[in-house]
């Protein structure tokens, strides 16, 4: 609207001073009556910005009879509080740092939640978090809680109450500054900004708190050594940090240093990270630091051990490594996790995941084994993953084509009428003779 105005006026030539002009035609017709502070922020345009500001009344002897949100953007104080978080948020999950800085200057005495320093963490905008620390961070009552100090063996040492820390800008707004932010950062990967959070805003005591450890397990995790290295804290350990980690270097280190040996359940864990690539090797190398098993494994219930040698055959059926998915089969503590879930419906995640992958010889091995009682979630996991099918031949039901065209074979002695209908109602199966698939 106002370009439009501008260039109508600039080509008038008697006019002096076109600019003041379409201010004043801009003034007199007002921003669209509907449109928030907040949708004006979407559009990054600080123009618009100025527009709607100049025309909302500051009071509410100055509103104007017709409808318009201009009414109430200056004169409620509850609906300016409100535009000020929700178009903080927006800007900040933009990463428009023009406008961020806009928001501050022309608001006053306004706080905003900590998930706006959050929607720009998420979205890696470094410069609009440096912004926010710099010139309004607020470290809350409800931020300023008691956070626990570990050890290197998880020992809680004690429980701190960190400083209240409040930085006004001139105008006396603030953000929440919440305790999670770097892992935040750590979780969505942005590692940049988690090495400048972590050397700008927390202190060292800081690095000694359980969130601290969860960013170094991430940092560990993302494979940057260097950024490990900076990040840890003084008297630390990589392996403090290496327990769950799943990457073969970490994993071999733990091996080497004996670690493996002295913890069974984190020799459970390692397997489990190896699984998906298929280090078969490694992974019976580790197994014989526990072998023979304890002789009342037999009578254990489901628990953390189990879980983790479940989801290592369940990981490598996921991505189609045969010979791992044998081994584990056929490995005695595998074997009591799946008699302890044949009586759950948990049992047939191993073969849905190679079904919905397109192993097809992953799914046949493990049919062959019958370590399901039915085959229904994999056969509709397979029809969903692969829609294009045609008709078998007289013992096989389904042909997939596509990349990883394959063949399923005779799903006779579990294949309900459930799936077969479902395939028929999404006419994927219009040409398929049941008779070769229902006994």
């Amino acid at each position: 609207m106002l370009s439009c105005i501008e260039v109508v006026l600039r080509s008038h030539a008697r006019l002096k001073d076109a600019e003041f002009a379409s201010w004043m035609v801009s003034s007199f017709l007002g921003p669209p009556p509907n449109m928030s502070l907040r949708e004006a922020c979407s559009t990054g345009c600080i123009r618009l910005l100025d527009w709607i500001w100049i025309s909302s009344c500051t009071s509410v002897a100055d509103r104007v009879p017709h409808w318009t949100l201009t009414n109430y953007l200056r004169s409620d104080r509850y609906y300016y509080h409100y535009q000020f978080t929700k178009s903080l948020e927006v800007a900040a999950n933009r990463g428009d740092l023009e406008v961020v800085k806009w928001l501050v200057v022309h608001f006053s005495g306004c706080e905003a939640p900590a998930s706006v320093v959050g929607a720009a963490v998420i979205k890696g905008h470094l410069s609009v978090v440096k912004y926010l620390w710099v010139h309004c961070r607020y470290i809350s009552a409800e931020c300023n809680k008691k956070r626990k100090v570990v050890d290197d063996k998880g020992q809680v040492l004690a429980e701190k109450r960190s400083e209240e820390l409040i930085k006004h800008n001139a105008a006396g707004n603030r953000v929440c500054w919440g305790d999670r932010i770097v892992l935040l950062a750590a979780e969505h990967g942005h590692f940049e900004m988690v090495r400048w959070l972590c050397e700008n805003t927390l202190g060292e005591e800081e690095k000694y708190y359980e969130t601290y450890d969860k960013v170094m397990k991430h940092a560990l995790r993302f494979g940057d050594d260097d950024l490990t290295k900076f990040l840890l804290p003084r008297g630390r350990c990589i392996l403090d940090y290496a327990k769950k980690c799943p990457r073969l270097e970490v994993i071999e280190l733990l091996l080497d240093c004996g670690y493996l040996r002295r913890n069974e359940e984190a020799a459970a864990s390692a397997i489990r990270g190896l699984a998906a690539g298929g280090h078969l090797e490694l992974m019976q190398q580790i197994a014989l630091l526990h072998s023979p098993l304890r002789e009342d494994y037999t009578h254990w219930g489901f628990n953390k051990l189990l879980d983790n040698w479940f989801m290592a055959l369940v990981d490598s059926c996921k991505y189609g490594q045969l010979e791992t998915v044998q081994w584990l089969h056929r490995y005695p503590i595998c074997q009591r996790a799946i008699k302890l879930l044949k009586r759950r419906a948990h049992i047939t995640i191993p073969m849905t995941e190679a079904a919905g992958e397109g192993h097809w010889n992953v799914v046949q091995y493990l049919c062959e084994q019958k370590t399901a009682k039915d085959y229904d979630e994999p056969l509709e996991r397979a029809i969903l993953s692969f829609p294009e099918v045609m008709p078998g031949g007289p013992n096989l039901g389904i042909h997939f084509a596509g990349p990883l065209r394959a063949e399923i074979w005779n799903w006779s002695n579990g294949c309900t009428l459930v799936v077969m209908t479902m395939a028929q109602k999404m006419r994927w199966m219009l040409q398929l003779e049941l008779v070769t698939l229902i006994v």
